[in-house]
């Protein structure tokens, strides 16, 4: 009988094989991401009471929020491309490639929004070029999953038992 893998272990397993998402967390991970869950409840509950209070227009939230977003999108394409080239999945290939679409798209979103960083955004096209970037960029990256889905179903998904 094989020996369950923990996410410890990734490092001494063979990297053609392995995807991080298939090896089991330790009971040390496992109380960690508890605490980290119990803490996002405990926050989430004390910032109930300020719902309803309405907030000051802040120009800057929209450039700084799409800034964290492009980070985290380019860092999971990165990741994704690393799993593509260990595995050779195309299936993890459109996924790759639809999280680095979704960063850089939001580059564009960001500078296009009005207000932000001028009355019609700095790319002048005002809030119609906002809502059409907002569309083909939820739209794209939607079209990326299903590729990802349906090639993933036809190659058997490219992860190991």
């Amino acid at each position: 009988m094989a020996s369950q893998r923990t996410v410890a272990d990734v490092g001494d397993i063979d990297r053609g094989q392995t995807l991080l998402a298939t090896a089991l967390a330790s009971p040390k991970q496992k109380r960690m991401a508890l605490v980290i869950a119990v803490i996002a409840v405990f926050v989430f509950v004390a910032a109930v009471p300020f719902v309803r209070m309405p907030l000051a227009k802040m120009p800057a939230f929209i450039p700084s929020y799409e800034a964290a977003l492009f980070f985290i999108d380019l860092i999971t394409a990165i990741l994704l491309f690393d799993q593509f080239i260990r595995l050779r999945s195309t299936g993890l290939l459109f996924l790759a490639s639809g999280y680095l679409f979704d960063a850089f798209i939001i580059v564009a979103h960001a500078l296009s929004f009005p207000g932000a960083f001028g009355p019609a955004g700095l790319l002048g096209g005002g809030a119609q070029t906002t809502a059409w970037l907002y569309v083909f960029w939820h739209g794209g990256f939607s079209l990326f999953i299903i590729l990802y889905a349906l090639w993933g179903r036809s190659e058997g998904a490219g992860i190991p038992t």
